[in-house]
């Protein structure tokens, strides 16, 4: 039976004195998150205790890159990272856009400029 836990507090011990081989990771996380399926769904238990209300999150089955080594759980802690690694993919897109942006309404500018030169020679 599942139940709920409460705390005002949860750490996962991520110290380097725990850890080898430590290097950053290169992959995309952006994909690994694409990759997940986000369900919603009932607990079993629930509904036999008459509670209704659906949840959501992933089936770890269905989620190999966050699951478990047995395959029936979650890892939220790696979750977290792919996700913090996400946003700073999607952050990195954002600025190279915004920089694009920046540089066309720079050329936009220019081209107006030549346009009204060109026009007031003709006219």
């Amino acid at each position: 039976v599942y139940r709920p836990i409460r705390a005002s507090a949860y750490y996962e011990s991520s110290s380097r004195e725990y850890k080898t081989n430590i290097e950053a990771y290169s992959g995309s996380a952006l994909s690994v998150i694409n990759d997940l399926t986000v369900v919603s769904y009932n607990l079993k238990d629930d509904l036999a205790n008459g509670i209704i209300d659906k949840k959501v999150g992933f089936i770890s089955e269905d989620s190999p890159a966050i699951a478990t080594a047995d395959g029936k759980a979650i890892q939220t802690y790696q979750l977290s990272a792919y996700n913090t690694k996400a946003i700073q993919e999607l952050d990195s897109k954002f600025k190279n856009i915004e920089d694009k942006v920046n540089w066309l309404e720079i050329e936009n500018q220019y081209l107006k400029q030549k346009v009204k030169q060109l026009e007031e020679m003709i006219a």
